[in-house]
């Protein structure tokens, strides 16, 4: 209990705000390392991470395809996930340009004719053109079958579409963002799901970012982990501030071991609201420090350092509840 405190409103000379910064700023990270550490005990923040937002990447956003061109017919083996197996057809034949890369698009016979064929490859096919380079560097083709059942990626550079399911992503307005979970599979997998930097990540966050993620680890985590990343780094405008804070404090690890990629994310270019190469947790919290202390001195007429010890506790004080109240609430969220 505290008897007989008065609160004044003061003045944080240079000397005195860099010592009274180093002790708040030690408080900050003793909180936010809590905050890491409860990561752990939470359940993943999302149940699949295609759905976070549809604006990460929108159907009115530019796309690399260039053109597509009917080839003719050929026998070629698809998957099928209405039998669970590889079938051979003669497959409706398309090759779409894209910049710098060209994928042939192959269509399930059973669409009829070469009209309905193309009118398939003309939904999808700007949609994949919509992904960043690196998600389609080894991608080769697109298989394509009607029905009800699940896209799907291979590190064999197939893309599969089964069409009844999209036409339900398209009006969910998530068709890209499912895309870009499946070329997480495509372009990612064979190079990092197995890589020891990528595995003391898992284990350094001691969380996933989905239940998907979680309950599929080793086949999963990549590709739920991709697109949260992607959509901190260069489409932050596209999350809420919640979901943003939420996918920096769930896998902020993961999205260090991306940050360190030589990968090539063009035509997208990292935006000013996220962090510079080179920006440490230090930097963070010195960030963060100064913004409160400039809270607390918002008036111009000085006071002597000593006058600033007082304030010092209450300043303490609120940083950690505001702290521990988003510790709150992201418990909360994840609940």
């Amino acid at each position: 209990m505290f008897v007989g405190c008065r609160a004044e409103r003061v003045h944080y000379t240079p000397g005195a705000r860099e010592g009274w910064a180093r002790i708040l700023a030690t408080g900050v990270a003793v909180v936010l390392v809590i905050l890491t550490a409860s990561a752990a005990l939470a359940d993943p923040p999302f149940r699949g991470t295609v759905f976070i937002s549809p604006r990460v990447i929108e159907s009115s956003d530019p796309t690399s395809l260039r053109s597509v061109t009917y080839a003719g017919r050929g026998e070629r083996q698809i998957y099928d996930r209405r039998v669970n197996a590889w079938i051979r057809v003669n497959a409706y034949l398309f090759d779409a340009q894209y910049s710098g890369r060209q994928l042939e698009f192959q269509v399930n016979p059973e669409f009829g004719s070469v009209e309905a064929a193309r009118a398939e490859v003309d939904i999808y096919a700007p949609a994949i053109g919509r992904l960043p380079a690196v998600m389609l560097s080894r991608a080769t083709e697109v298989e394509i079958n009607d029905g009800d059942e699940p896209f799907g990626g291979n590190r064999n550079g197939s893309f599969l579409i089964h069409t009844d399911r999209g036409s339900d992503y398209v009006r969910r307005g998530v068709l890209e963002e499912v895309f870009f979970h499946e070329a997480g599979h495509v372009s990612l997998d064979v190079d990092h799901e197995n890589s020891a930097g990528w595995r003391m990540a898992q284990q350094a966050d001691g969380n996933f970012i989905s239940d998907y993620a979680r309950d599929f680890p080793d086949r999963e985590d990549i590709a739920e982990s991709i697109l949260p990343y992607f959509a901190v780094r260069y489409q932050p405008d596209r999350l809420s501030a919640e979901d943003r804070a939420t996918i920096e404090a769930t896998i902020p690890n993961r999205i260090e071991y991306f940050d360190g990629l030589a990968l090539d994310w063009s035509p997208y270019t990292r935006t000013s609201g996220s962090p510079a190469d080179g920006a440490t947790f230090a930097d963070g919290v010195k960030d963060l420090v100064d913004e409160a202390l400039d809270e607390l001195n918002d008036d111009s007429n000085g006071r002597q350092a000593a006058e600033s010890v007082p304030a010092l506790p209450a300043a303490g004080v609120l940083l950690l509840a505001i702290l521990l109240g988003l510790l709150g609430r992201r418990r909360l969220r994840a609940g």
